[in-house]
């Protein structure tokens, strides 16, 4: 199926953020009418094409009024964050997390809401897969080592969305991977493994040493913020409801050659150091994108360009 967005009125849930701005300007590029749902007093800057309603999802009401005469909701709002910050508050993720989509569902149920694009994760995904990873690939189960709170609450999100499916007109689900690019947190509690390293290597140059947490032996791909909300948008414009995607480049890469590839970018005279004592994640997480490539979706942007923006996109911030 396919439906044009053209002259559409969207709400994005956490449409101010790192991923949710690139999101906002694909509808607005589609001829979408936007408004975003913008926490207030939170960091995020508020420059998208697009109305926006504050809120604090999970405890206002008024994104009850906000979904009114809406055809079709993003919900992209979750606290997150790199794996620091959820191994620090695990109940809290996931208690936070849960209660949003909750109530971001139920407000579309009552508004009747014709489309609900849902978020998750490839961290729903168990651990112990040496290959890609298709959306039916075996999923976290109780007492699975290192699933963090993070992990069940984009689990028990699926699943909410999954049983709304079957009273609103069409619900879709979109896996991340790991996106990066600029616009994203440097913030080192909160940021993300290529946001995290970007920072490190820029605040060590020149010839400083560049810290990497774990061995380097893990394997992860990466997606760029642009294509990944190219994604969201395809989805959202061409999936059946109840539907699943993978959202990632495919392409692996270790976390070597990721700190080697940043070395290159900033500073070929750093030293790079890796601590295996500092937790890494499971060893390969890489998702599996046929479906996506199906529904006529490629990722533009190469790892060595898009790690060029989110360098020069820090040191901008100096």
């Amino acid at each position: 199926m396919s439906t044009s967005l053209a002259g559409r009125k969207v709400l994005v849930t956490g449409g101010s953020g790192f991923i949710g701005r690139y999101v906002t300007r694909e509808l607005a590029a589609a001829g979408a009418d936007v408004t975003v749902v913008h926490t207030p007093h939170s960091d995020d800057r508020i420059d998208v094409p697009a109305a926006v309603v504050e809120a604090v999802l999970g405890e206002d009401d008024i994104v009850y009024h906000a979904v009114e005469g809406v055809d079709a909701v993003v919900h992209l709002a979750a606290r997150s964050g790199g794996i620091q910050m959820q191994q620090a508050d695990h109940a809290g993720l996931f208690v936070d997390n849960v209660r949003i989509t909750r109530q971001v569902f139920d407000a579309a149920l009552r508004a009747d809401v014709g489309a609900v694009y849902a978020a998750s994760s490839a961290v729903v995904y168990a651990s112990a897969q040496p290959r890609p990873m298709t959306e039916d690939a075996p999923k976290i189960e109780p007492g699975h080592p290192g699933a963090t709170g993070y992990a069940w609450s984009k689990l028990t999100d699926e699943a909410i969305a999954q049983w709304y499916s079957a009273r609103i007109g069409r619900v879709v689900i979109g896996r991340f991977a790991n996106v990066y690019g600029p616009g994203a947190t440097f913030d080192p509690e909160r940021s993300t493994v290529v946001h995290s390293l970007v920072k490190k290597a820029v605040d060590a140059a020149p010839g400083g040493t560049l810290r990497v947490w774990g061995a380097g032996d893990v394997i992860r791909s990466f997606i760029h913020v642009r294509d990944a909300a190219r994604a969201v948008v395809t989805i959202l414009e061409r999936a059946e409801n109840g539907s699943v995607y993978n959202i990632d480049s495919a392409d692996p890469v270790s976390i070597r050659r990721l700190a080697e590839t940043i070395r290159a970018i900033v500073d070929p005279s750093l030293d790079v150091r890796f601590d295996p004592s500092k937790p890494a994640g499971p060893p390969f997480r890489v998702l599996d994108t046929t479906a996506l490539r199906a529904l006529g979706f490629e990722p533009g942007t190469a790892l060595t360009d898009g790690l060029g923006e989110t360098v020069e996109a820090y040191r901008s911030l100096a």
